[in-house]
This record gives C-alpha cells, sequence and structure tokens, in this order.
C-alpha cells in the first residue's frame, strides 16, 4: 500500500507503508501520471448510442448472458459469467468468471472459445484451499483458464478484526500454490523494471496496486517462471538479454519482449503465446483517508471512472 502526500516544489510525495520486502523496489519504479490510465473498465451496460471517448480503446467488462456479445467497434468487449453458465458468448475479447466460492475443480467449464479469466477474493478461506489445485490444471491444460485474478478485499478482511495481506506475502502464497520459489516470481518483476523505460502496456506495468506474473505451461509440474532463463541487464538493453539468454530460449524470450507492447487483448495476447497469468489486485480501502489508486482497473459510473470498490 502506498500513501500519497504533498512533497516539495507541487509533487507528489509516496510513502510506503508496507516496507517488509525488497519485491517493492520493483513495484513502484514507474511514474505515477503513466499509472493513472486504464486498461479495464467495468459497467453496469453499455452506453445508448455513441461510446464516450474516454472508454475508447480499452477491454470493456459488462455482463451479459446472450449467444452473442454487444458490437462495439471501438473497444473490446469482455463479459462477466459463473460456472452456472454452460455456454458464453463466442464473440466476446474475454470471460470473466467469478469462483470466489468455488470448494472444489469443477467437472464442466462454459465454452472456453473466449480467453478465460478466473476472478477469487483472497478473503475467504475457501478461496486459498483450492489455489493450487486451480493453478496446476491451468498450467496442464485441465482448465480453459488463462488467467488467475487474486482479488484483495479490505472489507473482507475488516470484518474479522484482521488487515489486508501486504504483497510480499501474496507473492508467498502465489509460491506455495504453484511450485515456483519466490525468487522466480521476483526476477519476473525485476526484468520488467528494467525494461521500464523501453515502454510497456499499461496492464503489464509493476506497481502497488495490480502486479502480473507471467508462466508457461507444462504437464505434470503445471506452472512455470515464463523469465527463468533470462539474465537481468545491467542497463534496460533488450540485445543484452538476448546475448545472455541460452539459445534454446531464444523463442520464448522474443515472446515474451514481444507482449510487452502489444496491443492485443490481454488474454489474447497471452494465449497466442502460449503464456498463462496470476495477477493480484488491491482494491482501495473506503474506511481509510487515503489516496484511492486503481491499478488500472476502473468503474464507469456514467459520467467519470472511479477505482472499483470491493
Amino acid at each position: 500500500m502506498v500513501l500519497h502526500v504533498p512533497g516539495t516544489a507541487g509533487r507528489i510525495k509516496r510513502l510506503l507503508l508496507d516496507p517488509d520486502s525488497d519485491l517493492y523496489q520493483f513495484v513502484c519504479g514507474a511514474e505515477p501520471e503513466h499509472l493513472k490510465s486504464s486498461f479495464e473498465i467495468h459497467l453496469d451496460k453499455l452506453p445508448k448510442g455513441e461510446l464516450p471517448r474516454i472508454l475508447h480503446g480499452h477491454t470493456l467488462v459488462i455482463s451479459h448472458q446472450g449467444v452473442l456479445a454487444p458490437e462495439c467497434e471501438d473497444a473490446e468487449i469482455a463479459v462477466r459469467s459463473s460456472l452456472d453458465q454452460s455456454r458464453v458468448p463466442t464473440n466476446a475479447a474475454e470471460v470473466h468468471l467469478d469462483l470466489t466460492h468455488l470448494k472444489e475443480m469443477p467437472s464442466r467449464w462454459p465454452s472456453p472459445s473466449p480467453p478465460m479469466l478466473g476472478e477469487i477474493s483472497l478473503g475467504r478461506a475457501e478461496s486459498t484451499e483450492i489455489l493450487p489445485e486451480l493453478m496446476h490444471a491451468m498450467g496442464s491444460g485441465r482448465c480453459p483458464l488463462r488467467e488467475l485474478r487474486l482479488r484483495v478485499e479490505p472489507s473482507l478482511f475488516q470484518a474479522k478484526n484482521r488487515r489486508s495481506p501486504f504483497l510480499s506475502e501474496v507473492v508467498e502464497l502465489i509460491s506455495s500454490a504453484s511450485g515456483v520459489s519466490p525468487v522466480s516470481l521476483s526476477r519476473d518483476l525485476a526484468l520488467r523494471h528494467r525494461l521500464l523505460s523501453h515502454g510497456m502496456r499499461r496492464h503489464l506495468v509493476p506497481e502497488p496496486y495490480f502486479v502480473t506474473w507471467l508462466f508457461r505451461g507444462h504437464n505434470s509440474r503445471g506452472l512455470i517462471s515464463v523469465t527463468d532463463q533470462f539474465p537481468i541487464p545491467r542497463r534496460p538493453s533488450r540485445k543484452e538479454i538476448l546475448r545472455g539468454t541460452p539459445e534454446s530460449e531464444h523463442d520464448r524470450l522474443l515472446k515474451f519482449l514481444s507482449l510487452l507492447d502489444d496491443t492485443s487483448p490481454r488474454l489474447s495476447a497471452f494465449a497466442e503465446r502460449g503464456f498463462f497469468a496470476v495477477s493480484v489486485h488491491f482494491l482501495p480501502n473506503k474506511g481509510l483517508a487515503i489516496r484511492p489508486n486503481h491499478g488500472g482497473i476502473t468503474y464507469w459510473d456514467g459520467q467519470n471512472l472511479v477505482p472499483l470498490q470491493d
């Protein structure tokens, strides 16, 4: 969590409220101006008529139960769905499944035509218990999820008189569930942190409110970090990374580098390269007088973009 306070010369100073890990040097490197933009916008329904300009070029997430999702030329349409629905719109860019109350692996999944994202809240005990099996099923091809998103909702922890987990604690949870070491997860972020100056798609920039880790699938091990065999360059040079990478990993490295500036919808870009993602979204705490941030995921209230609330 980061506290924004007025600094010298009118600049905003960012104070880290969780200083327990070196991990945070990799998620506080982006300029605050860059983090103001959104990449995913949630709506109750699409506006009638012409789409407001502020929504252009983003992934718009709506609730929809029809055979086909609404057509939209200026944005990508993702639909919210659940395991109760046997079919999802085949023309949607993404399908977002709420898996918060999932207690065991489903025997059936909705039609897997569009790439799927599963969302789980970390505030419920049953959610964390299913993570190891779910992550292994992702990587081994036994479930159609392309991304697993972990939500940290402060109100759920406050109701139990507990604080929300720090990012470093979420890293330990992901490591335990996936079998990927915390060192590998940190290397993934460190490499993108080093390449920030070259430009990067908003949703892949490591930042305090939304962080993504990239994996490749394996039949027996489930998920393996994509960047394990890539060196961390001393300078933000892609050529230096290529020189230090084993030749057998060159193809995967080029896919990884091309992903960083791919303008395709997030899940489609992952699927094209055979990558999987696990992400964590820290929702703002409504009970604290801290300037809220959104992590690039916002809600359209009909007039403005506001942080998505728990």
